[in-house]
């Protein structure tokens, strides 16, 4: 049976196609030297798949998985080929007989238990060239504003945040934070090198009143 975290992504249908891509994690992947042009590139819950045009623009052949049949198809037509397919990570193998040059994952880790985890970093290992990169994107936890009246001239002072223990949209987004040590972890137990990091803080959408701490690992094969 499919977990309720599977049951709230392949409802989410009614998203725009309108998003940007995610600049972070281009500019991670800079950092790091890595060159789009040529590469194959998969991307594991593309949803929109403004990333994976973005990596198409500069050159790569694009491959991507996602549990909606609605982004799967809107992704072909947006793409101009077939190699985009629905798939559970949690429990199907990759469908791709490729080698990638790089295989990135945003926002999705936080949705599976450790074990999962594991067996999809498994997966990504084999499905890499030697000297492949892993990009993971999870959350680590989320801030609450506490002290009132914050002056709009001033900076960031996390001592008038707290950390929460549930994220704010537990009612109906059904994510766990994750410790960066147990997914350093995890990957590693896989045959992964963990060879960048890299975290980004920023507001909840338009709500200053919440930040979110995302972290982004880069692993090697």
């Amino acid at each position: 049976m499919d977990s309720y975290a599977t049951e709230y992504w392949k409802s989410q249908d009614s998203l725009p196609g309108a998003f940007a891509a995610n600049g972070a994690l281009f500019r991670f992947f800079a950092y790091a030297g890595f060159d789009f042009g040529g590469k194959r590139v998969l991307e594991v819950g593309f949803l929109t798949g403004a990333d994976l045009l973005e990596a198409q623009r500069r050159g790569s052949q694009i491959y991507g998985l996602d549990l909606s049949e609605h982004s799967v198809a809107r992704m072909k037509r947006a793409a101009g080929s077939g190699n985009f397919a629905v798939c559970d990570m949690t429990r199907d193998e990759i469908p791709f007989d490729v080698g990638f040059d790089a295989i990135y994952s945003i926002g999705v880790l936080c949705y599976w238990s450790d074990d999962e985890i594991a067996g999809f970093a498994a997966k990504c290992f084999r499905a890499l060239v030697p000297g492949g990169l892993l990009v993971v994107e999870f959350i680590q936890c989320d801030y609450e504003r506490t002290a009132p009246g914050i002056d709009l001239d001033d900076g960031l002072q996390l001592d008038q945040y707290r950390e929460m223990t549930a994220n704010f949209g537990a009612e109906t987004n059904p994510f766990r934070f994750l410790k960066p040590r147990t997914v350093l972890t995890l990957f590693e137990q896989q045959g992964f090198s963990l060879v960048h990091r890299k975290g980004v803080l920023e507001s909840y959408r338009t709500r200053e009143e919440y930040f979110r701490y995302n972290r982004y690992f880069m692993f090697q094969k």
